[in-house]
């Protein structure tokens, strides 16, 4: 049965205080930094001071909660946390599935469609990438990408509070994402919050590599993390 949706204001809490490093993009940004160095994006950056504030007090929670919790979750057998980033990429395949129909490319509509009923069936309600092995390849498809079809720019650099680097497009997507996406229609707020931490360590461990070179590692983590993402954005159009 649908539920009423969370207000706006909970999506950032709802995400939980560990969203922030979630993004699989974010660890595949660091090669860009690597191979085309830190350019001066500061003309993609107008909101730079506050962009700076909100980029200091996310490093400061990552350090007192995000990077503890994960380094007690990385301990755990490789084969639990495969189960876990397996189910969370399974609970994402509806939303998939939607963004290829408006994207009007059904290839990657069947594709997530397929996925999602091969790995909640032969691959135990998600746990095990069951449709890896016969060929259906994961595709992380957000509603930017469905705005980005249609001509829609990326706009200016945005740091969210915990879920960092961002645009003006991407923001949009996250709003966009969290309101249609059909899992959260049949789950209760509690679900969501759990669903939402276990995304969010789970996001943390699979990027750690990058985040703590960028973050700790640099010497200009800011604009390091800044030219990473937005560098990356620009080749994977």
């Amino acid at each position: 049965m649908y539920k009423p949706r969370l207000p706006l204001s909970a999506v950032f809490i709802a995400t939980l205080l560990l969203c922030g490093f979630s993004n699989p993009r974010f660890a595949a940004a660091q090669d860009a930094a690597a191979a085309y160095g830190v350019q001066d994006f500061s003309a993609r950056d107008p909101f730079q001071p506050v962009n700076k504030a909100v980029f200091a007090f996310n490093l400061e929670a990552d350090k007192l909660v995000f990077r503890p919790i994960e380094r007690q979750y990385s301990k755990l057998p490789d084969t639990v946390r495969d189960g876990v980033n397996n189910f969370m990429q399974n609970l994402g395949e509806p939303l998939n599935f939607i963004n290829g129909v408006l994207q009007l490319k059904p290839r990657i509509a069947m594709t997530a469609a397929g996925r999602f009923f091969l790995n909640t069936t032969a691959g135990i309600a998600g746990f095990r990438d069951y449709a890896q092995t016969k060929g259906f390849k994961y595709r992380d498809e957000g509603f930017s990408k469905t705005l980005a079809r249609y001509g829609v720019k990326e706009g200016d650099y945005i740091v969210l509070p915990i879920l960092g680097p961002s645009t003006a497009r991407g923001t949009a997507g996250l709003v966009a994402d969290y309101f249609v996406d059909p899992v959260s229609w049949f789950t209760t707020t509690p679900e969501d919050i759990a669903l939402a931490s276990a995304k969010a360590v789970n996001g943390r461990d699979r990027n750690n590599d990058a985040i703590d070179e960028f973050y700790y590692q640099s010497i200009a983590p800011y604009a390091t993390t800044r030219a990473a993402y937005l560098q990356h954005q620009a080749f994977n159009r």
